[in-house]
């Protein structure tokens, strides 16, 4: 079968539908879906997730964007992840955790990709939304994850740049015309010309390089260090 279906009782009533394709996330959903039938049906059982449920999503999302700051995470990647998970949220409407949807979660990202975004860029928005659902589920806001049996798509149909080394005759005229270029971000040419010679042959990348002093240099060890 494409996919796993699901079937459970509650009292004298039975309840069976359609899951995923991956079976543990299948079992999830049928393991919440039991839950909340037992909590509506009254059968003796508390809701530990009822608060969290009534609200909205948004409040968690500024919940998750404070722990990723607090663990340590720099700006730009809280902003990034918080604007991808918020940008699904509303693509999907959806307003509480009940309203995820793995289905409407497949249809945002695919329209994402009709509109021109990468097959990366979708990986991307979903892998940000795993880590907050995820997150929900650790934190104790949510028994499980819906999206649980979402996995990305390959990029390899989809290339839109081929990373690769420059060969030294490119690397060579990237300095020259570098060096006859015109100021960029207040950085002359020839500045340039030092800067792109240092990631070449460090592998360091642009933040790295940029906290660079005098002081990371030591031309007296053999052979000379630069020191992040």
């Amino acid at each position: 079968a494409e996919c796993w279906y699901y079937k459970f009782r509650v009292g004298d009533q039975e309840f069976k539908g359609k899951g995923y394709t991956d079976k543990e996330a299948t079992r999830q959903l049928a393991s919440r879906l039991e839950r909340e039938a037992a909590y509506e049906n009254g059968a003796g059982i508390s809701d530990p997730y009822k608060e969290h449920r009534k609200r909205p999503l948004t409040d968690h999302l500024a919940d998750y964007s404070q722990y990723l700051a607090d663990k340590g995470r720099n700006a730009n990647y809280v902003q990034t992840t918080a604007q991808r998970i918020r940008a699904t949220i509303d693509g999907c409407r959806f307003v509480h955790m009940s309203d995820i949807s793995p289905s409407k979660v497949q249809r945002f990202l695919a329209e994402l990709r009709n509109s021109g975004a990468s097959i990366a860029s979708s990986n991307h928005y979903l892998t940000a939304m795993k880590m907050f659902v995820n997150w929900l589920v650790n934190d104790r806001r949510s028994p499980d994850s819906p999206i649980a049996g979402m996995s990305k798509q390959n990029i390899e149909l989809d290339r839109r740049r081929i990373r690769r080394p420059l060969a030294w005759e490119e690397f060579d005229r990237l300095l020259r015309a570098t060096a006859a270029g015109l100021e960029i971000q207040g950085v002359s040419g020839p500045d340039r010309v030092i800067l792109y010679i240092v990631a070449c042959y460090t592998g360091y990348r642009r933040n790295e390089i940029g906290s660079v002093t005098r002081g990371s240099f030591d031309f007296e060890s053999e052979p000379p260090t630069l020191t992040v």
